[in-house]
């Protein structure tokens, strides 16, 4: 038996069981396993045989990764995955945070902000009112979210961005560290800079 089942193997995943421990929801006698992308389908193959495993948590912190990895695991584990909020977070009433979904130490949403399904929401991560952040996404440390963002399923956020009010960030989008987003990001594009801009290819 596999008390902590956490997908992913790196310093994210780390992240996640220390922020599990400050939950209470392991111990240091816990049974816990780390599926990484060299064992992923063996503890998958397992899971549909029977294998029994508590609790299951999301340690990948690659937007592009941790959307795949969601989406497939999804479809085996059929209980709720915990939404991971660290004690010194600081949520508004009207926020909602999804199945799944991890928001970090310092971080802050206002109100009227959606955190999707297995999204990640890093270390001092600022967010304004009506936002809508969407499954699977990952903002990384610093990043500053004006009022009425939308940002889409599997984007990327880079660390200390900011993307001002109203904008619109696509779907598997990847906004560059310390970028300043003036204008909607298209789908899977890639920006950088101040004010951000499309990356030539």
């Amino acid at each position: 038996m596999v008390d902590i089942l956490i997908l992913g193997s790196s310093g994210q995943s780390r992240e996640t069981l220390q922020l599990m421990r400050i939950l209470g929801m392991c111990t240091e006698t816990s049974q816990i396993e780390f599926a990484d992308d060299t064992n992923e389908g063996g503890v998958l193959q397992a899971i549909k045989n029977g294998a029994h495993v508590g609790t299951v948590a999301l340690g990948i912190g690659r937007a592009d990764i941790r959307l795949r990895v969601w989406t497939t695991w999804r479809e085996v584990i059929d209980r709720p995955w915990p939404s991971l909020v660290h004690p010194s977070a600081v949520i508004g009433d009207s926020t909602s945070i999804g199945e799944g979904a991890m928001v970090a130490a310092g971080s802050v949403t206002t109100c009227d902000v959606t955190v999707g399904s297995g999204s990640l929401i890093n270390t001092n991560v600022s967010i304004g009112h009506d936002v809508v952040i969407g499954e699977a996404a990952v903002v990384n440390p610093g990043a500053t979210i004006g009022g009425g963002v939308s940002i889409l399923s599997g984007a990327l956020i880079g660390s200390g961005a900011n993307i001002q009010e109203g904008r619109r960030i696509g779907a598997g989008a990847v906004v560059g560290s310390g970028a300043v987003v003036t204008r909607d990001v298209a789908d899977r594009d890639v920006v950088l800079g101040v004010p951000a801009r499309v990356r030539e290819q």
